[in-house]
């Protein structure tokens, strides 16, 4: 099956080679399936406009070479289906006791290539991709169709990258912009691009789209000057904030107020609404280590400075060592680590400064928490294990608890992701 695809300037042609000796119908659906995959990609980018088959019936058995030629091509796109490979893997060293028999799974792999010929470089390769799938007692042809997603998402991928818009920037006006591409190259309100130029680069959005488009920037503003170049982000702009720090707690132990104090790490995704993956290390009468979660939305002062509330809950696993010295009572003449478990949840603010590409992080937090003074140990009995409450009178401190506020400080690096 071949088709066309044109735009201006761009025109494409996607064939799927022909094969010698017989081509079963399974192959031969799976081959048109991939085809309209990418004539769909394609098409979704809003900058192609599809013709009929039967325009190149005449030159369809020509070398890929000679029908680039003969149509006066930019681009010109072969795809190739190497093969679909299925089957059942039965484990019969490994017993199913739920579902009767031995293990069994339905494994597929999808093997596909496809080779872009552009005008103005030299002979291009084949790029391969590769669907993979496992179904444990599910059919053939679920596995074949799971592979068949995985291979398409990865062609999607390649084909929004590969076809990239890229312009200039031909007018800045504080945080707006407008650049040399238009509707007929397919732009769009919503598109991200980056921006390259001597002083650095930037993020802009579309707002507005006539024949040129406009764009509000909304990150490297001062960086941005007419002329610089532009590409599409087709994935759009994600970004991670790294951080590491110092943290202050105010706990209450064995009703007398301490402060310990600790390190910690967070993870945060996004720029205007970021979710917050943590976990830290406490010091001070007792270890307590925890993990957490958190969302705040951001209020930005600029570009740079940013903060607003936060919201979120921790784990909090506490450690402390107990001893028991009376002669075989309960515990016996034993010693351990005991365990208390605690959930935290918090309210409070963040700040962050940017600059460049590292980031100074300030944040407060109101705990609402319960104490934690129900302290377990793990022991062996008849070669089994089980936990076992440790009782009050063993333990150093019995009672922990953390209130008030609890400050975090730290430095960290930006990434962007497109």
């Amino acid at each position: 099956m071949i088709s066309l695809i044109n735009m201006s300037p761009l025109v494409l042609i996607i064939i799927s080679l022909l094969r010698i000796g017989f081509l079963s119908e399974t192959e031969d659906a799976w081959s048109n399936r991939f085809e309209k995959t990418i004539r769909q990609t394609l098409y979704k980018m809003n900058r192609f406009r599809i013709l009929r088959k039967e325009n190149i019936e005449a030159v369809k058995d020509s070398s890929e070479h000679f029908i680039a030629k003969y149509l006066d091509l930019d681009y010109f796109v072969v795809g190739n289906l190497e093969g679909v490979e299925s089957d059942i893997k039965v484990y019969p060293d490994i017993t199913d006791t739920l579902h009767g028999g031995y293990r069994r799974i339905a494994v597929a792999e999808i093997y596909y290539e496809i080779k872009i010929y552009e005008r103005t470089r030299k002979e291009p390769e084949w790029r391969r991709f590769v669907g993979l799938a496992e179904l444990e007692y599910g059919d053939i042809e679920d596995a074949e169709e799971n592979a068949f997603k995985d291979i398409v998402f990865k062609i999607r991928d390649y084909l929004k990258r590969y076809f990239v818009l890229r312009g200039q920037v031909v007018e800045k006006e504080k945080r707006y912009l407008r650049i040399d591409l238009g509707r007929s190259d397919g732009i769009r309100p919503g598109m991200t691009f980056l921006t390259r130029g001597k002083k650095g680069g930037g993020y802009f959005k579309i707002i507005e789209v006539d024949d040129s488009s406009k764009g509000y920037i909304f990150k490297g503003v001062d960086r941005i000057r007419e002329g610089d170049e532009i590409r599409e982000c087709p994935h759009g702009v994600h970004f991670i904030y790294l951080t590491l720090g110092y943290t202050r707690y105010r706990a209450e132990v064995n009703d007398t107020i301490r402060y310990p104090y600790g390190v910690f790490s967070s993870m945060k995704i996004g720029r205007r609404f970021q979710f917050c993956f943590d976990g830290g290390l406490g010091f001070g009468h007792i270890f307590f280590p925890s993990i957490g979660f958190s969302f705040t939305p951001l209020f930005y002062l600029g570009e740079n400075f940013a903060s607003g509330p936060t919201l979120g809950g921790e784990m909090l696993f506490a450690f402390q060592r107990w001893e028991s010295d009376n002669g075989g009572e309960v515990l016996g003449d034993t010693s351990g680590i005991a365990i208390g478990f605690g959930l935290v949840g918090t309210v409070g603010a963040t700040i962050r400064y940017d600059y460049s590409r590292f980031h100074i992080n300030l944040e407060g937090y109101y705990p609402l928490s319960y104490k934690i003074d129900d302290w377990n140990h793990s022991r062996t009995e008849n070669g089994e294990g089980r936990w076992e409450r440790v009782p009050d009178r063993y333990l150093m401190h019995p009672h922990f608890q953390i209130k008030d506020l609890i400050i975090r400080l730290g430095l960290g690096y930006n990434f962007e992701i497109y």
